[in-house]
């Protein structure tokens, strides 16, 4: 045997050995996931997938380990919670995105561990992570620590711009991302204000005290681990 393909097969042993090891140890946390766990381990092979799900089952065993006391033993015992269990994995596996699988990996810690987060919930949490582009997110993200002023077509703009100037991106970009997610109901208000900046006239919203809607604040908490 050529001597590239024994390490090869030392260093393809000793991650399974690593992914044995740590899913074990999530097992021992968790056991009503352990077949569904070696069931995907089994399916994917590639390199970079078991990364990403070593990655996964540790970071998720250590934000358990603060919350042993929390864990729905009752609720996690179900068929419903296996199968986003399953589904919300194997999109981890999936996606090149490391700030995406660790939202991923929150939501399921939330589903976990708090017995007001409902399935239906997590899963449409789970979707929309998935669908929204990454610098989506990070608007989102961004829109939670805006500071208000008694001048809301300014603060707007102020908003819009800095946002741009921290992602690269043109105002006009900025703008249409916004608007992307007042239609997912996860924003509201920026655009509006935004363009009745100058006295250009058009409604304005001046009682708002975020530019994020109860959904999108939900959202934000579970994806950062904030709850």
């Amino acid at each position: 045997m050529k001597k590239e393909n024994i390490m090869n097969s030392i260093e393809s042993n000793e991650k399974n050995d690593l992914i044995e090891l740590t899913t074990n140890t999530l097992i021992s946390t968790l056991p009503y996931i352990g077949g569904s766990l070696n069931c995907i381990i089994s399916f994917y092979q590639q390199k970079r997938h078991r990364e990403r799900l070593i990655v996964f089952i540790r970071e998720l065993y250590n934000d358990l380990k603060d919350r042993i006391d929390k864990i729905e033993y009752d609720k996690i015992e179900n068929d419903d919670f296996i199968d986003i269990f399953e589904n919300t994995l194997c999109e981890v596996i999936k996606n090149r995105h490391e700030s995406k699988r660790k939202a991923l990996r929150n939501i399921i810690l939330n589903t976990i561990t708090n017995k007001n987060f409902s399935f239906d919930e997590s899963e449409y949490l789970v979707k929309i992570v998935i669908d929204l582009p990454i610098k989506h997110l990070f608007v989102l993200h961004e829109l939670f620590f805006v500071n208000f002023t008694r001048n809301y077509s300014e603060n707007a703009e102020k908003t819009i711009n800095t946002i741009g100037q921290k992602l690269n991106c043109s105002i006009e970009e900025i703008f249409e991302i916004v608007k992307d997610l007042e239609n997912e109901n996860l924003s509201i208000g920026l655009t509006t204000n935004y363009t009745s900046r100058g006295n250009r006239g058009g409604l304005i919203m001046p009682d708002i005290q975020s530019y994020l809607t109860e959904k999108g604040l939900k959202l934000l908490k579970i994806i950062t681990n904030d709850t």
